[in-house]
Formats: C-alpha cells, sequence, structure tokens
C-alpha cells in the first residue's frame, strides 16, 4: 500500500513515534557497545522530537515495497517511448506477411483452380442427364449436333441452339446464324434477352440453366466476348458435341441421328471440351474455328481442351460418367480403325459407317 506523502496525520505520528524510539535505543546501544570495544566513546543521542517524524521516514514505514530506483527508471523510460512501431520492426511485420503470402498463394490458387474444374466437371454430368432424357423422350435417338457450320437456313435444331425460323428460332434473333446472346458493342453485355439463345436448343428444356453450358474458365477467354467475325461464333457452350451422332454428314445434308443404343460402347465419348488453340493457322486465332457451331471433329487438329490442365481435359461418355482425358489418350482415340470397337472404331469414332470413319 503507498502512502501519500503529502499528508502525515496526528494519527500516524502517535502511532509509530514509540517505535522510531525503541529503534532509536537500539541502534544507539549497538554503537555504543561496538565503540567500547574500539576504544572509542559515542555520546548519547539528543531526545526524539517529532520533527524527526520525517514524511521520509513514513513513507518507508507505511510502504512495504518501496519503488526500487532500477524500476523506478523502466517505468520512466516506457513512459517517455514514442507510441507506434520503429522502422526496425515496421520492416520485421512487412517481411513476415510477404513470407506468409508467397506461402499461401499458390495453395489458394490451386483450390480456386480445383473448384472450376469441379464445376466443369458438374457442368459435364447434368449435361448427360439431359441427354439421357432427350433419348428416353425420342425413341433412344440422339439430338441433331449442331453439325451445320452455324450459318444454315435450313439446318435441323440441333441439341444446343437453333437458327431455323421454322424449327425454334429465337425471335428477335438473326436467323441462318448462330444466335448470339450477347451485344454487339463494348462491353459485350448479356441481350436483356439473352436465354432465349439457349431456349432455342432440344437440351434446355432438361437443363434449363445456361451456365451449365460454360466453362468458368472458358468464359475469360479472349476470343469468347467479342461478337463474331472477330471472336467466336458460338458463344453458348464450352462444350461441343461429337459429330459421330450424324455420320460426319456433308454440309447441307441431315441424316437422323443415330440411336444411342447403337453406339458399340456406353463409353463412348458424346462432349468434350475442345483445344481453342490448335487451329492456329486459321485466323484469327485462337478459338473462333474451333466455336464455328456445336459440333466438331474428333481429330488431333481439333484437339482436346486444356482449360485446367497442361496435359489434357474433361469428356462426357454416353452413359452420364465424365473422364479426364490425356492429349495422349485423345490422340489414341483420334486414329480412325485403330480402337477396339467394331471394324476398329474408337471411343470418339464411333459413327454408324462399318469402317469406322
Amino acid at each position: 500500500m503507498a502512502c501519500d506523502q503529502s499528508v502525515i496525520s496526528s494519527t500516524h505520528q502517535a502511532q509509530y513515534r514509540p517505535v522510531l524510539i525503541r529503534g532509536q535505543h537500539r541502534i544507539m546501544k549497538y554503537l555504543q557497545d561496538f565503540g567500547a570495544s574500539a576504544g572509542v566513546s559515542i555520546l548519547p543521542p539528543p531526545p526524539f522530537n517529532k520533527s524527526m517524524l520525517n514524511k521520509d521516514i513514513l513513507t518507508i514505514l507505511l510502504d512495504p515495497e518501496p519503488i526500487h530506483p532500477m524500476k523506478q527508471n523502466c517505468s520512466n523510460s516506457r513512459k517517455m517511448r514514442p507510441d507506434g512501431f520503429t522502422l526496425i520492426e515496421l520492416l520485421v511485420v512487412i517481411a513476415i506477411i510477404a513470407i506468409l503470402a508467397a506461402m499461401l498463394l499458390p495453395a489458394l490458387s490451386k483450390a480456386k483452380a480445383k473448384a472450376q474444374s469441379t464445376r466443369c466437371v458438374n457442368n459435364l454430368k447434368q449435361l448427360g442427364v439431359a441427354n439421357r432424357m432427350y433419348c428416353d423422350d425420342f425413341s433412344d435417338h440422339l439430338p441433331y449436333p449442331n453439325w451445320d457450320g452455324g450459318n444454315s437456313l435450313t439446318a435441323p435444331q440441333g441439341w444446343l441452339y437453333s437458327m431455323n425460323p421454322n424449327q425454334g428460332a429465337p425471335a428477335g434473333y438473326a436467323t441462318g446464324v448462330c444466335p448470339n446472346p450477347y451485344q454487339a458493342t463494348t462491353p459485350y453485355v448479356l441481350r436483356p434477352d439473352a436465354q432465349a439463345a439457349w431456349q432455342s436448343g432440344l437440351w434446355f428444356k432438361y437443363c434449363n440453366n445456361y451456365n451449365t453450358y460454360l466453362c468458368p474458365v472458358d468464359i475469360g477467354s479472349k476470343d469468347y466476348l467479342p461478337p463474331p467475325g472477330t471472336g467466336r461464333n458460338n458463344k453458348l457452350s464450352t462444350y461441343v458435341m461429337d459429330g459421330a451422332s450424324e455420320d460426319f454428314a456433308p454440309a447441307g445434308s441431315w441424316p437422323q441421328p443415330m440411336k444411342i443404343t447403337a453406339v458399340w460402347s456406353p463409353m463412348c465419348y458424346l462432349l468434350w471440351e475442345p483445344n481453342e488453340f490448335s487451329l492456329s493457322t486459321i485466323p484469327p486465332n485462337p478459338g473462333p474455328a474451333e466455336y464455328n457451331d456445336g459440333s466438331n471433329y474428333p481429330n488431333t487438329a481439333e484437339g482436346i481442351g486444356l482449360l485446367h490442365s497442361k496435359h489434357g481435359g474433361n469428356a462426357l461418355a454416353m452413359d452420364g460418367h465424365v473422364d479426364f482425358m490425356t492429349i495422349a489418350q485423345f490422340k489414341q482415340n483420334s486414329t480412325v480403325g485403330a480402337g477396339p470397337g467394331p471394324g476398329g472404331k474408337t471411343y470418339l469414332w464411333w459413327d454408324s459407317n462399318p469402317n469406322g470413319d
């Protein structure tokens, strides 16, 4: 308990006066004994009076833990220290933050890439369900694959879109061209009636969320948003259908698509992500050549996409499962006549032609 040194009450004086007198007597007795042994005479002290009861003595008596000089100096130094960080401390903090960021950012980037790849796989699985439901409704026939060049008035309504005014072409859109859901001028935002472009496709009533048709990585491509002629003709889907369902028919002819039950194996692939960078000789590069319509040849010239990995991309099989297909696997299945199916058919070349092509 600290003593208030500004005031010394009479009560305190009366209480501690006997203590001080006894202490004084003991000290003098000790000095006199010591002086006698040394042959020195020690005179007795003057009588005790109240003036000797000064505030310093009372401070020591009343404060059992007086402030040590070193502690007092430390306390003063803390009070005199300026607020905030020193330059060295600030640099250390910045260095620690930089090290933590260097450790965490790659992990966060990988987590984001994994999430995008998972969403892409889920998209394909939902489209696989849509295909199964369509086939159930249309006597097992697969939909038209939009193997039409994206520029024909007479092309039948396909899995992804219609541009035929007599077969479901969206109102308010130009006919004879692939419906473009984006405005033709920057910043290329969606049209107010954008969903009508997707609604023109045969699968939309089974899978009515247009985001399901788009990979979250692909829509960031530099050729995705610009209008046809500069960008893609087909902006409705990241995924393309195998032209095998229509036997890779020549332009202007529209044979009825195959039945899903006629495909030699349920492991055969129906949709995949194309490689928009593969046909670099066709300007403008990349994507427009790969996305001229809703269907592709399954060959190495058009390739498997590299949206989620430099080694390959996702592909949807007839039975609804999704595989990660490497570049090597895609190339192997692109070799006509060298597959495990009848006549050398592969999991990509599964059309009804007896020789596998």
